[in-house]
This record gives C-alpha cells, sequence and structure tokens, in this order.
C-alpha cells in the first residue's frame, strides 16, 4: 500500500467521515494561514492559543500528546501542525494560531546580529578560551554532536578539574528549547562569574573547591541556530526522556540524539542536584510533572529549594500567576518525558525546571537585569548540593571502594554511590535519619540517628562485611595454535546484565582469576581477532573456567540506530564473526576504518538516518572503499522521500526513489539465480517471507543503474529487498537490506541471508589481489592491528598448492618466513609472534605478509608497537 499519511496510525481514530473531513479542512487551512503565522522548521508546526471554557477540557490536550508549551488560567499556549489544528477545531476547541513571537525575535537578531546573545560558533570560541584561560579548574568537553554536526559542550568547573574526585557533582543546563536563549547568557555570565572571581571571592573560591559544577550552556545547538523549540529531528527534547508514567525501561534506544548524548553524559556521573532553564514563564517547576496528583518522597526538600531559589529573584517570587514563585509540575498542566521527572527517577537527581524569563526571546538588553534577578539564586541552588550526608563505603575485607546503595528509611528513595571511589552523597533537610546501605555480595548495614544540621554535610563513612565469595579461574587459549591468549574477562550477573568484576588474562600464560560473590554468571571473554565467548556458571564454590577461543571470520561493527532489536548482531555472532555494538549516540565515525565491515543496523526505526552527520560519515566511509550492510524498513523511504536526503540515498543506499511500503514477500531475481549472494555459501530459496506489522517493516524502493538488486518485491518485482552495490575491484562493497531484518519469516533463511551478505562483502575485503588472481583466494586482515607481539590472520586457499607465507619490513627486507610448504585447500591460520628468524623481537614498525600461492598473491599491512 503507497503511503498516505504516515502518522495515521498513531492518531486518535474519529472514525471514516471525521477522517475524510479533517483532511480536506488541514489542506484548506494549510492553504489560508495568515501570513504572519511562523512555522517552527524541522516540524511545520505553529503556536495556537486554546482556550478551555473548564478546567476538565485540559485533560484530552495532555493525554493526546499536543505539544504544550504553558498555560495560563484557562488559556492554553501549544505547537501544532495543520492536522492537529483541524482535529481540535473539529473536536470542539476554541483554538487560534498565534504569531510565533520567538522565531520573529531570532529572526530581528539574525537580520541585525544577534547583539549580547551567542551564537553557536561564538558560544564554541569563549568556552574554547575560557578553558584555556583556566586550564587547572575548567574542563571542557563534548556529550557529543547534534543531528546537525553541532558540538554539544559542557564544562566542568572545580579546583582539580582534570581530576574525578570524590565530590558532590552538580549541574544546570539550558536552552533545549531552541528559541529560549536566556538560559545559555544566564550560564555564560555564572561561568565568568566564578573562573574571574576563583581565589579572590572566598564564597566562590569554596564553591568550586568543594563541588564538581558541570554547565551545558546549549542542549539544542541546531534548533537555536534555526530559531526554534525543536532538535532537527522534530522532536521536542524535554518531552523525550524515559517517562516514570509511561515507560518501563530507562533506555536511550530510539530517541532524540541530543536526548541520547545527554542520557549517556548522566549515566558517567552521579549528579546530586541539577536544573534546566527555559523562558517563557517565570517560576521554578519542580516533579512530578507526569503522574498526576501524586508528590514525590523528597516533596519537601523539592519546595523548600524551589521556595530558596525564587525568594533570591523578586519577580518570581511576587508572581501573581503562581504561589510565591513556585509550583509542582503536574499542579501547572501534565505532561510526558520531561528531563526532571527522568533525572529523579531513574538518576536520583533533585532536579528542576526553571523558567527565568517571560518572554521566550526577549530583547538582549534585557540580559543584564536577567543576570541581576537570577545570579544570587543561581548560586544559592548549585551550593544546596552541599547539604545531607555524604561518605565513602569500602570493602571491610581489602579496603576497596563498593559502589553502594544508600536508603533513608524515612523518606524512601534510595541513591547510588561512586563505583569509581565508593563516594555517595544524600541531600537531605535537618533532622535525625535512619540510613541502610546495601551492595551486591555484602551483607547489608543500618546507621541509626544520623543527624542533619542545616547548610552543612553530615560525614559517615561506612564498611561493608563481604558474604561468601569465590575463586573464578581459568585459562585461555588459541584454539587453532593451543597458545595462550591475552583477553579481557567479565563476570556479568545474569539476571540483571551488571558487570562485577573485569580482569585480564596474564599474556605468557593465558592464565586469569578474580574473586566474585555466589550467584549465577556470564563469564565472557573478549578479545580483538577472536569470536566472543561466553560461559554461564552458577557459582556456588571455587570454579575453574577454561575458554579456547575461535579466530573470528572478520571483525564487525554494528551501529543501532534506533533499532531495539539486535537480531543481526547476535546472528553474525553465531557466525563466528566478532562483533562491537555501538548506537548513533557512541559511534565514533573516526574508528570506523578499523573494523572489516559496518553495519548499520535501523530495523523498524521511523526516523533512521536523521543525523546529518552520520549521513556524511557514512558516504564517507563508502567513497574510501569502506564495506557496509544497510538494513532498515523505514531508511528508503525518509532517504528518497521525506524528509530526504538525495545524497545518502544516491550514494549510500544507491536509490532514485521509493515506491511502496508492505510490498509482499522477496522474490529472487531469475536473472540473479547464480549471484554470490544467492548462492555462496547457502543456496538461498527463490522467496523470502517477509511478516509485516506497519510501515517501518519494508521499503519497495527504485534502484540506480549502479545497484543491482537481488531480491526484488512481490508487488513491485524490480524494486529490491535486497539491494548490493560491487566494489571496483570485484566482490561486494555495499549491501541493503531494504526491511526490517527481524522481520523475516523464516529464521534458518534469515540466517543463510545474513552469512551470504557478509560473505560477500568480507571476501574481497580480507585481501588484495595485486595480480588479478582469483577472488576466492583470501587473507584476512591481521589481528591486533597494532599489535604488540603475536599477530594471526586467516589463509583460505581456492586450490591446494605450494604456499609460501612471509614478513617483510618497509624497506622491502625479508624478516621471517612463516611458512614454505605445499597446503591444502581451505582454511588456514598463520601466527607470527612478532621475532624475526633469529628469535629476536622486531622493532615498532610497519611491515607486510605476503602469500605466494598457485591461485595469487595476496598482501596484507600491519603495524607492530613497543
Amino acid at each position: 500500500m503507497t503511503r498516505i499519511d504516515r502518522e495515521w496510525p498513531r492518531r486518535r481514530l474519529l472514525g471514516a467521515f471525521l477522517f475524510v473531513f479533517v483532511a480536506v479542512t488541514a489542506t484548506a487551512l494549510a492553504e489560508s494561514l495568515p501570513a504572519e503565522i511562523d512555522r517552527c522548521p524541522y516540524t511545520g508546526r505553529f503556536p495556537v492559543e486554546i482556550r478551555l471554557d473548564a478546567p476538565v477540557e485540559l485533560h484530552p490536550l495532555t493525554s493526546g500528546k499536543i505539544d504544550i508549551d504553558r498555560i495560563d488560567g484557562r488559556t492554553v499556549t501549544a505547537y501544532v501542525n495543520d492536522a492537529q489544528l483541524a482535529d481540535l477545531r473539529a473536536g470542539g476547541y476554541a483554538i487560534e494560531p498565534i504569531p510565533n513571537q520567538a522565531r520573529r525575535a531570532w529572526a530581528r537578531e539574525r537580520a541585525t546580529g544577534r547583539e549580547d546573545y551567542h551564537t553557536y560558533e561564538t558560544l564554541t570560541a569563549e568556552l574554547q578560551q575560557i578553558a584555556a584561560d583556566h586550564p587547572d579548574i575548567t574542563q571542557l568537553i563534548t556529550l557529543g554532536l547534534s543531528v546537525e554536526g553541532r558540538e554539544i559542550w559542557a564544562l566542568k568547573l572545580s579546583d582539580n578539574a582534570a581530576i574525578d574526585e570524590p565530590e558532590p557533582e552538580v549541574k544546570y543546563s539550558a536552552t533545549m528549547h531552541g528559541d529560549e536563549p536566556v538560559g545559555t547568557e544566564l550560564c555564560v555570565y555564572l561561568i565568568r562569574l566564578l573562573v574571574e572571581n576563583y581565589g579572590i571571592d572566598l564564597d566562590l573560591t569554596a564553591m568550586v573547591d568543594d563541588l564538581e559544577i558541570w554547565i551545558i550552556p546549549l542542549h539544542n545547538p541546531d534548533g537555536n541556530a534555526s530559531g526554534t523549540r525543536y532538535n532537527a529531528q522534530g522532536i521536542d527534547l524535554n518531552r523525550g526522556f524515559p517517562d516514570p508514567a509511561e515507560e518501563p525501561d530507562d533506555d536511550p534506544t530510539g530517541r532524540a540524539y541530543e536526548v541520547q548524548r545527554m542520557m549517556y553524559f548522566q549515566d558517567d556521573h552521579r549528579f546530586v542536584i541539577g536544573a534546566n532553564l527555559h523562558t517563557g514563564a517565570l517560576v521554578v517547576n519542580y516533579p512530578w510533572d507526569c503522574f498526576d496528583g501524586q508528590y514525590t518522597p523528597d516533596d519537601a526538600m523539592y519546595l523548600n529549594i524551589s521556595l530558596g531559589y525564587s525568594a533570591l529573584n523578586l519577580p518570581m517570587y511576587n508572581s501573581t500567576q503562581f504561589d510565591r514563585g513556585v509550583t509542582i509540575g503536574w499542579d501547572w498542566y501534565v505532561t510526558q518525558g520531561s528531563i526532571q521527572d527522568w533525572s529523579y527517577y531513574w538518576r536520583n537527581e533533585i532536579h528542576v525546571t526553571i523558567e527565568q524569563c517571560s518572554t521566550k526571546w526577549p530583547p538582549s538588553s534585557w540580559l543584564p537585569s536577567l543576570w541581576d534577578d537570577n545570579r544570587e539564586a543561581m548560586l544559592y541552588y548549585l551550593q544546596q548540593g552541599r547539604i545531607g550526608v555524604e561518605g565513602f563505603v569500602t570493602d571491610a575485607t581489602d579496603g576497596s571502594p563498593i559502589e553502594a546503595t544508600v536508603d533513608v528509611v524515612e523518606i524512601g528513595k534510595a541513591i547510588e554511590g561512586d563505583p569509581e571511589h565508593g563516594f555517595y552523597h544524600r541531600m537531605l533537610e535537618p533532622g535525625s535519619y535512619t540510613l541502610e546501605f546495601s551492595a551486591f555480595g555484602y551483607q547489608p548495614r543500618t546507621e541509626n540517628g544520623v543527624s542533619v544540621s542545616a547548610g552543612t554535610t553530615t560525614q559517615l563513612d561506612v564498611q561493608l562485611q563481604r558474604e561468601t565469595w569465590y575463586d573464578v579461574s581459568g585459562t585461555i587459549t588459541d584454539a587453532d595454535t593451543g597458545l595462550p591468549v591475552g583477553a579481557e574477562i567479565f563476570a556479568v550477573r545474569q539476571d540483571s546484565g551488571e558487570i562485577i568484576r573485569t580482569t585480564s588474562s596474564a599474556p605468557p600464560s593465558g592464565d586469569y582469576s578474580f574473586t566474585i560473590p555466589s550467584w549465577q554468571y556470564d563469564i565472557v571473554v573478549s578479545v580483538p581477532g577472536y569470536v566472543t565467548v561466553t560461559e554461564t556458571r552458577l557459582v556456588n564454590g571455587d570454579t575453574v573456567v577454561d575458554f579456547v577461543l575461535t579466530p573470528a571470520r572478520g571483525e564487525l561493527l554494528v551501529v543501532n540506530d534506533g533499532s531495539a532489536t539486535d537480531d543481526l548482531a547476535t546472528g553474525a555472532a553465531a557466525l563466528e564473526y566478532r562483533v562491537i555494538e555501538q548506537t548513533v549516540a557512541t559511534t565514533d565515525p573516526s574508528a570506523w576504518g578499523d573494523y572489516d565491515l559496518v553495519v548499520w543496523n535501523a530495523g523498524s526505526y521511523k526516523s533512521p538516518a536523521s543525523i546529518r552527520s552520520l549521513r556524511d560519515a557514512l558516504e564517507a566511509h563508502v567513497a574510501g572503499g569502506g564495506k557496509l550492510l544497510v538494513e532498515g524498513g523505514e531508511i528508503g523511504y525518509d532517504a528518497a522521500v521525506t524528509p530526504g536526503y538525495p545524497s545518502f540515498a544516491a550514494n549510500v543506499l544507491h536509490i532514485s526513489d521509493w515506491d511502496a511500503d508492505n510490498a509482499g514477500d522477496l522474490e529472487l531475481i531469475p536473472a540473479q539465480a547464480s549471484h554470490p549472494l544467492a548462492t555462496t555459501p547457502n543456496a538461498l530459496p527463490s522467496t523470502l517471507g517477509i511478516d509485516y506489522d506497519y510501515y517501518g517493516d519494508e521499503d519497495a524502493v527504485v534502484p540506480q543503474p549502479d545497484a543491482t538488486a537481488i531480491f526484488g518485491t512481490a508487488s513491485y518485482p524490480s524494486d529490491p529487498g535486497v539491494l548490493v552495490v560491487e566494489a571496483p575491484g570485484g566482490g561486494g562493497q555495499i549491501v541493503y537490506f531494504a526491511f526490517d531484518y527481524s522481520a523475516l519469516s523464516n529464521g534458518a533463511a534469515a540466517r543463510d541471508l545474513l552469512e551470504n551478505a557478509l560473505d560477500y562483502l568480507m571476501g574481497d575485503a580480507q585481501g588484495v589481489a595485486e595480480d588479478g588472481a582469483t577472488p576466492s583466494l583470501r587473507l584476512s586482515r591481521p589481528r591486533p592491528s597494532p599489535a604488540r607481539g603475536t599477530v594471526r590472520l586467516s589463509l583460505e586457499l581456492p586450490v591446494a598448492g605450494r604456499t609460501q607465507v612471509a614478513v617483510y619490513d618497509l624497506t622491502g627486507r625479508a624478516v621471517r618466513t612463516l611458512v614454505d610448504a605445499p597446503l591444502a585447500a581451505g582454511r588456514h591460520t598463520l601466527v607470527w609472534d612478532g621475532r624475526d628468524a633469529a628469535g629476536h623481537p622486531t622493532s615498532q614498525g610497519v611491515y607486510f605478509v605476503r602469500v605466494t600461492t598457485p591461485a595469487g598473491e595476496r598482501v596484507q599491512r600491519l603495524m607492530q608497537v613497543r
């Protein structure tokens, strides 16, 4: 079925008549909207005011995913698109578009110069200069790139900024709505105040000395550059975090790119207090946003800290809309996916939303006055990170730090300590408390009558006694040579996936050992060049687990682009490939060349390849000869139609158009029946069934002339479900699955298809023919490379014959002959221990392994480091 309206299946169904009415009305509205309406880039939404006759009318709006900005009395300001406007009017709401004042202010600033507002470029320059001028107390890092390739900067201020000290971590982030830039400027004012007065002002110096202060001035640089609330994927970042009321898992998969960046950043830290800065109102808003009528366990402290902020900001405290300038989120309006709810619920961070000005994008001449209003309040808020109780939790046996859970009985909201130092800090108001300390493998401990005084920190260090622990040991060897292997070993709790212990095997012997509590574990061994191996053991006594590692057929990087399934990664691992999984937020394109193949796993994700910098990186990767398997049932539509990525469609997917989804089963094109992808090493069936669920499962795309369709689709026989692009020297360079791999109905056929695709791609990747020899002669890349001694390569001979394998240095001098004998056809493992013919270790440098056989020659380059 052709895609007419891809979003309709997720809208509230109004009946067939209303569907037609809304569609026609929306078209008319789009043509008749007043000229002064400014649409938000990336979304087509525009601001509206909705006037309610009664408060009860608000519930359908908050539950219907309308993007509410604020509410004042019975007037709701929200952002809608044409269809939503028509839908709401058809539902009887009094709704009218209003001018997008923030976007107009942005346009004026853009036309006349940003004056005192920073652009992304000027902010970057100032932060870099501050970090250069104050290297001892600042550290500038990036959370990663935005959708359009801008860095999301985070500046740390602390007395030893380059060191992760056991101190309370506090933070501000700003401008997650790109058209609310005041927070960016006030963050810069705060940074300037702290660095310029360090060592001069005693209070400010003590603040930097006692805390680790993190400031993220511009969370949404793309939205800010375009004068819009949304990120470049058209997503409201403050509605995009895991929602405690609706989502059971704290999972970044498939979320807005900038949301993922923040989630990964906070996962690396233990923030005790934080706030995100906004404009459009004048209030401190604290959790919950999502649980209507409910209060957090820390409600009393939330209220008092929020009042402490507003009391230092008189315009806020004297609000006519909010009692003393504060509100609990749901009492203003219920919303899902806010950063403050996520931070508190899953990260145990006291987090609020601070609206610092009623005007979203005020004239820059207002900034000094706004700084005066907020300066003392912003300092006060961060200083609250010092109240409560803190200390170190350590192992009573060896004194090692413990990542403990610390629960306050009187409150019931536990926090997690720092695994590196065993440090914890629990914010508490004055009073007497009972604290419970617990950790996996340790006996719990209770501390009664812990007294906390106002404005100070109570120090409480705790040692925990171990429960019964046992030794786990073994030896790791190579399956082909029997030689010891140096590897990383992980003990992973099978029930939770938590890594409990990590160690390495000793290179000379391959032996390893560690001590862990009694439990059911997955013992995982990982080393470059070998298939990762997992052994499950119930450890209830001293346990020996030996590992024999099989050299991997290749090393794959699987980048999960919003896909929640790992069928491709799991399937490749089962085929004896070493698989490294990353997400779009964690992958580093500069390292893609270290892998034999990049697998882009989009599955049924509805917004794949939406990050421009990664699309550009994929284009560069294949332009440089890199191998790529790209998979997804939506990626073709997005690239060829909407939003449209013409260069990516042409140079990565090699498609010129899109025809449909739900195009039926995949049918082998008769002319390609002997193609290696259809035959080697598995003879694939002529039909591959697709279990179609919704549009993310399948694309029927039109191939470019330089691409070959191997499997078409039942409804569009010439539109490939499987498309290949041949490498210039022969073999495969790109394979494109225009469907969700997990939607294949026959598991065995899916496995065979994947093996064929990897074989087709990896065959050419594993060796470079110098003399036009048959491509079936393969020499893998050396693993590891760079190497510190022993390296391994895999050699596949198409025919038996005398084979010579030798190592040469950069000058062409023969260093070592590894093989000079007849070898049978098939696969052989080559091992070089990094020594020359006399048995001496070779020096650091570049070397070449040359294989000469009756079928031709192959050469691979490697590097030895010492």
